[in-house]
Parts: C-alpha cells; structure tokens; sequence
C-alpha cells in the first residue's frame, strides 16, 4: 500500500507538469503568432499607405491634365517658363508614383526573385527598374524627335516639353493599367 500511496502523488506531479509544460507550450506557439499577426498587419497597412499614395498621385496629375497646361500664358517665353514648372511637377509626380509602386512590388511574395521550385529569377522590382529604365529612354528619344520637328526653332522647347508631359502622364496610366492587381485589388 505504501508504493502505491508514492505512485499518487508521483502521477499528479507527472500530470501536473504536462499540463504545465502544454500550457507554455501553447503560450509559446500563440506569442509567435502574434507578431507573424502583427507583422501581416503592419505589411498590410505599409500596403494600403503605398496604394493610397500611388492612386492620389495620379489622380492629381489627371487632373493636372484636365486642367490644361499654360493655357493662359501669352508669349513664347511664359509659355516656356510655365511648361517649365508644369514638367518638373509631372517629373516628380511620376518619380513620386513609381517609389510608390516599387514599394508594393517589394512587399509581394516572391517579390525576391526566389520561388520554390526554381533557380533564382529576375525580381519583381528589377523587372519594374528594368522596364523604367528603357521607357525613359524612349521618353528622351521621342522628346528630342519632338523638339527637332521645329528645328530649334522659337516653339521647339515647348513642343518638347508639350510632348513629355503628353508622354509622362501617358506612361502613368500604362504603369496603372499594368498594375492595376496590385494597386486596386
């Protein structure tokens, strides 16, 4: 009788610290969960922040486009002073809409390059900078064959300049289109 009064007590310990030991484990597991949570959250809300500002900038700058572009401006020099402001707006609106877009594309999963049944590819957002980069230069290209039409004359510039802001704003709403999941979804 005395072995077994041992063998109670002995089996409450032994039960106790196993319930003791699911329970932490438990706590453990659901602490852990907690900032992947968090973590979800917070990669959602960067996620919201970055389409909010990516659509308010071009929404704006359509609205820029409505509006006209030195409409007002009765001689050549105003006129090329005024598209002068307009096109380092619509510069920095797009260079504004694409961080904002290479932020979204970087926050993706398997936005890296890496997927699991392949070798490493080309990331989303080296993709993005690739494509950037050559549309800028056609952007140049065609700003320039614009320019060159007048032969340097008196209303060159602001047929360049006319043509980049045609060209930028159009490139806006190409980068939407071609993203669109990603921004509205």
């Amino acid at each position: 009788m005395k072995a077994a009064s041992h063998i109670l007590p002995v089996a409450v310990l032994a039960l106790w610290g196993a319930a003791f030991l699911a329970t932490t484990q438990i706590q453990a597991s659901a602490a852990t969960r907690r900032p992947a949570a968090t973590q979800n959250g917070q990669v959602q809300a960067q996620r919201d922040l970055l389409r909010r500002q990516a659509n308010g900038i071009l929404d704006r700058e359509m609205q820029r486009a409505k509006d006209g572009d030195c409409d007002s401006a009765a001689t050549n020099a105003a006129i090329n002073q005024c598209l002068t402001q307009r096109v380092a707006i619509t510069d920095l609106n797009l260079k504004t809409y694409e961080n904002a877009l290479r932020g979204l594309l970087a926050l993706e999963p398997g936005s890296n390059g890496q997927t699991a049944s392949s070798a490493p590819q080309v990331s989303r957002t080296q993709e993005f900078d690739q494509m950037e980069r050559e549309w800028r230069a056609y952007l140049n290209a065609a700003t320039t064959a614009a320019s060159n039409q007048l032969d340097e004359g008196s209303g060159a510039a602001s047929t360049g300049m006319l043509t980049r802001l045609q060209l930028v704003r159009g490139h806006m709403k190409e980068l939407d289109t071609i993203y669109f999941s990603l921004l509205h979804l």
